[in-house]
């Protein structure tokens, strides 16, 4: 065996210590990527983006940085640091994606008059509610609430606050079960409008859904459609406007 040949072996082995690394840092990172973007949130919402950007870089710069700075031969000491060195660029990409993923789950699902969609914690910590209440509008994790229309006395405070970041959504005074009489859950002329449509050209998102609820038909259920940042979703939902599961739209949200 030539001797650059058996440098290049030495310097494979080397970065195999960084691909244990990067192994664990993946199933660290998409733990907390599943828990806190859970169920359809994880692709709607773009859990899988952080999870994904932090398994790329780990992946790619560790052991590529382990394999050409590792010399055989050379002084421990040296070797000592440059290990500490690499260790703590691979450990601060982690650190970044953990940020990242943190930073951008979902607290609430919020139903308004463009449907409904996710909010992330900074609007709430711009109000100043805290994120416990929301658990006295529903049980889900994260809560689904409805956001009512504000009264034409309270639109100046309204557009106050929102000119201060703070969507009706983050403003407890609008937010209601989706119990509440006029939430789109409980207005019949939109629901047969969806149970039409799942009966027509939503066709396939019916059948995939009789998958695991069969001999059921759309009017034993209630609809609403979600609008996330990567992908669509059609949410369902009891007569007793409890949630009862989801199904990934192909495409954009239909127009009813």
């Amino acid at each position: 065996m030539s001797r650059w040949t058996s440098i290049l072996l030495a310097k494979v082995r080397a970065s195999r210590f960084s691909f244990v690394l990067w192994v664990f840092f993946l199933l660290v990172v998409g733990a907390v990527s599943f828990y806190d973007y859970p169920g359809f949130h994880f692709w709607a919402d773009g859990g899988w983006r952080g999870w994904l950007m932090v398994c790329a870089v780990d992946a790619v710069m560790g052991p590529l940085l382990f394999f050409v700075v590792f010399w055989p031969g050379k002084a421990r000491h040296l070797m000592i640091f440059d290990i500490t060195i690499l260790v703590t660029i691979q450990f601060s990409v982690m650190v970044w994606g953990l940020h990242s993923v943190l930073k951008e789950h979902p607290v609430a699902d919020c139903y308004t008059l463009n449907g409904f969609q996710s909010l992330t914690a900074e609007p709430y910590r711009l109000s100043g509610l805290d994120l416990k209440r929301l658990g006295q509008l529903s049980v889900e994790r994260p809560p689904i609430v409805y956001v009512r229309l504000p009264t034409r006395q309270e639109l100046p405070d309204l557009i106050a606050h929102i000119n201060r970041g703070i969507p009706a959504a983050a403003q407890w005074k609008y937010l209601e079960p989706l119990t509440a009489a006029d939430c789109i859950l409980n207005r019949e002329r939109y629901q047969k409008a969806v149970q039409g449509w799942l009966l027509g050209d939503g066709s396939d998102i019916w059948h995939q859904w009789l998958g695991h609820h069969a001999d059921t038909t759309p009017a034993q259920w209630r609809f609403g459609f979600f609008a996330g940042r990567y992908r669509s979703v059609l949410l369902i939902f009891d007569r007793s406007d409890q949630f009862a599961g989801y199904v990934m739209l192909p495409g954009d949200l239909p127009h009813l």
